[in-house]
């Protein structure tokens, strides 16, 4: 099948879902690609920017897309599908290619992807030339069979976080933070911070005069059964805020912790209380890093992903989760 790698626009969007529908079916846990309006919005106004193979047809018979949230934050690559007549072509690495010049164009230093577990080829790639910052725990719903997916777990499946750095001949280093390191994945978190060759200035939390009231933002993924918390100031009231977050039924809760505040021990300590353990590390986010926690389901969760690096293994090891649920 002869295609074309094109940057896409809101007029290729029916063409997009077209794709996910015939891969997925109605399964793909990223509810944009089934909303013809709402994906050509986003794609509108650049919020979602995609690169898709496009055929002679006019169909779409691959896809990957940035999505960004603050233009001041990393970028978030994803949303990778394949045409089922086309697997093995490389396809996905002629679109991923595209994308990531993009990226660079559009200034950024680096962006983050989520390789999921259930895909080994995916994983030993994301690490030449990025590096693993976490794992999300029954983040991809064991429902995202569709079509010809191999994924045939009755439990939800990990992805790993990888930060990939981007460099350019406009700038070669990246801005020295200051960030608070929490005690708690604090070796982790170094080790990817001197792996990746980021510069930080870390300093250690300390007992901190709180605000009387936490400032949040929640947000719920019903089909990806996903219950976030991104949390802007850590209050008195935090472990409150954290019980408003479980008001939503979920089979995996995340916290998205700022490093910038002196605070971060305060709110970690009120997590692990209520049951969370370490997710990830997000360089760059909300204008410093975040620490990202994460409580889970455990009859739904697979608590022994195959991982393919090094890195994701010791966190799972460090996590102690129970391998015989």
């Amino acid at each position: 099948m002869q295609y074309t790698i094109q940057r896409l626009t809101a007029g290729h969007a029916d063409a997009i879902l077209d794709c996910f529908q015939r891969v997925y079916g109605n399964t793909y846990a990223e509810g944009l690609f089934y909303d013809s309006a709402q994906l050509k919005a986003r794609l509108t106004d650049g919020s979602l920017r995609s690169v898709g193979a496009v055929a002679t047809t006019g169909q779409v018979v691959g896809h990957m897309a940035m999505t960004i949230v603050d233009p001041d934050q990393p970028p978030e690559l994803g949303n990778t599908v394949v045409d089922p007549d086309m697997r093995g072509s490389g396809l996905a690495w002629q679109v991923g290619a595209e994308l990531t010049g993009w990226c660079a164009e559009l200034g950024y230093q680096g962006f983050i992807h989520y390789p999921t577990a259930a895909h080994h080829i995916m994983q030993r790639q994301s690490v030449k030339s990025g590096f693993e910052v976490g794992l999300m725990l029954a983040y991809i719903p064991a429902e995202t069979d569709g079509k010809v997916s191999a994924n045939k777990n009755t439990r939800r499946e990990a992805a790993t976080i990888v930060y990939e750095p981007l460099h350019t001949q406009a700038e070669t280093t990246s801005p020295a933070l200051t960030c608070y390191l929490p005690a708690y994945g604090a070796d982790f978190i170094a080790r990817a911070c001197t792996e990746i060759g980021l510069q930080r200035e870390w300093l250690s939390a300390g007992t901190p005069d709180l605000s009387p009231h936490s400032e949040t933002q929640n947000n719920f993924y019903p089909r990806r059964s996903l219950s976030r918390m991104t949390v802007s100031v850590i209050g008195a009231d935090f472990d409150t805020a954290i019980k408003a977050l479980h008001k939503n039924p979920a089979a995996c809760y995340q916290l998205d912790l700022p490093m910038g505040s002196p605070a971060i021990d305060v709110a970690v300590e009120a997590a692990r209380q209520a049951g969370y353990c370490f997710c990830g590390w997000l360089p760059g986010h909300h204008r410093a890093d975040v620490l990202r926690l994460q409580k889970v389901d455990w009859q739904q969760t697979n608590f022994s992903p195959a991982l393919e690096n090094p890195f994701a293994r010791a966190l799972l090891a460090w996590l102690k989760v129970p391998a015989d649920l």
